[in-house]
């Protein structure tokens, strides 16, 4: 890539038209990668876009903002449509959006359309080496991969870069009317999952499950457990969701939700860095696995190493007993 002032583009996520903290942290990685916040300019999609816009500006980053009705619910022609219509504004070397379930989605297809490299997940820039640094095997590895293009399309993992403050200043923000449709998708509806809201976003206590627990029958344990606490909500990895033990919604890490409770408990949870950066933000954690060496005992307060279908009833009765 060449020595020139390079500047990056950031795809908002924004949900119930909330910018999300993972849109931050990709404002903070688009400044990172370009040197300055001067260099960093972001697009909000919408059916309106001006609350949305207007929210993201108080972090001092130029602003974007299409409005229209194609935009109204996600589909992965419409904005990549858009997306690549708002990157013709000005000479980005960079489109940075969430290493989400959507920017997973749009991501590649981004790259492919800009003629583009494309970098997923990643965690870290080396500006002396124009290199990232992304987690592979379950995040038992680093890999470091130099983009070969001067354009580049980066997925940021949740969690890693940090999430941009606000500025003394706003951005300045150009709203924009879009009536491009999609011509070969048509976004129908959406259905939600059943079950009751979990509310693990304002839990103050999560307790997790994951494949250590066994079975859906040993999930009555984990429940037994965070009704010992008030603001309390029953969580799952990737794994426990995927076995039908708990709904999708329960589900913490990149492609499920992002929570920062003031206490965690993971019963059987390994500690898949795709799980990790979706609680990493507890301010503390407990955890209990069979596995001496499992990798979520790196981050953990304190680290039981025990059956959680032993552990549970005994911490259950012991918090009664009190």
């Amino acid at each position: 890539m060449s020595s020139d002032v390079k500047k990056a583009l950031v795809v908002a996520e924004h949900k119930e038209g909330q910018i999300t903290p993972a849109t931050l942290e990709c404002v903070e990685c688009a400044r990172i990668l370009t040197g300055s916040m001067e260099n960093v300019q972001a697009v909000v999609l919408a059916k309106d876009a001006g609350a949305a816009a207007a929210q993201l500006a108080e972090f001092g980053v130029q602003v974007l903002g299409f409005s229209g009705k194609s935009l109204e619910h996600y589909t992965g022609e419409a904005f990549r449509k858009a997306v690549l219509d708002a990157a013709e504004t000005d000479d980005f070397a960079y489109i940075v959006l969430p290493h989400t379930s959507l920017g997973m989605d749009l991501g590649p297809a981004l790259a492919a359309k800009w003629g583009a490299s494309f970098i997923s997940g990643a965690m870290e820039f080396k500006p002396e080496e124009d290199a990232f640094i992304r987690p592979v095997f379950n995040g038992k590895f680093s890999q470091k991969i130099k983009p070969i293009s001067d354009k580049v399309v980066v997925g940021a993992l949740p969690g890693s870069f940090g999430q941009a403050e606000k500025a003394a200043a706003p951005g300045e923000v150009t709203l924009r009317d879009y009536d491009k449709s999609p011509e070969g998708t048509l976004y129908v509806g959406a259905e939600e999952t059943e079950g009751a809201d979990l509310g693990l976003a304002q839990a103050q206590v999560v307790i997790c499950a994951g494949r250590g627990m066994g079975s859906e029958e040993n999930i009555e344990l984990v429940e037994e457990a965070a009704a010992l606490f008030s603001r309390s909500a029953v969580a799952g990895s990737r794994i426990a969701c995927d076995m039908g033990w708990l709904p999708y919604k329960a589900q913490i890490g990149v492609t499920g939700q992002t929570v920062a409770p003031k206490f965690y408990m993971g019963c059987g949870v390994s500690g898949a860095f795709q799980h990790v950066v979706g609680m990493s933000g507890s301010q503390f954690v407990v955890s209990i696995n069979t596995d001496p060496k499992a990798p979520i005992f790196s981050i953990s307060d304190y680290c039981i190493v025990e059956d959680a279908m032993d552990f549970l009833p005994a911490f259950v009765a012991a918090v009664k007993e009190d």
